[in-house]
């Protein structure tokens, strides 16, 4: 078994090093409360960013797939399970 990991605590001293650093940086900032209500989880971001587009028209299942139009003409038509 593994050893549980001990996490330790910032002292405020280090804490104030911390946000002077940071306020000494010029390319970061604290995030604004404007910010951090327009941010959202990154799996959520990426999804909507890059996931798959969304159907404008769903295939019609059948041995064949496709446009639905075209499968209720087929399946319209008589003798169509005459071949």
């Amino acid at each position: 078994m593994s050893k549980p990991v001990k996490f330790v605590r910032n002292t405020p001293e280090e804490e104030e090093a911390i946000a002077r650093g940071i306020a000494a940086d010029p390319d970061t900032h604290e995030l604004t409360d404007e910010e951090m209500a327009r941010m959202v989880p990154f799996p959520e971001w990426i999804e909507k960013t890059y996931g798959r587009p969304m159907f404008v028209r769903p295939k019609a299942v059948n041995a064949l797939s496709g446009d639905p139009s075209a499968t209720s003409y087929t399946r319209a038509r008589p003798g169509r399970n005459a071949r």
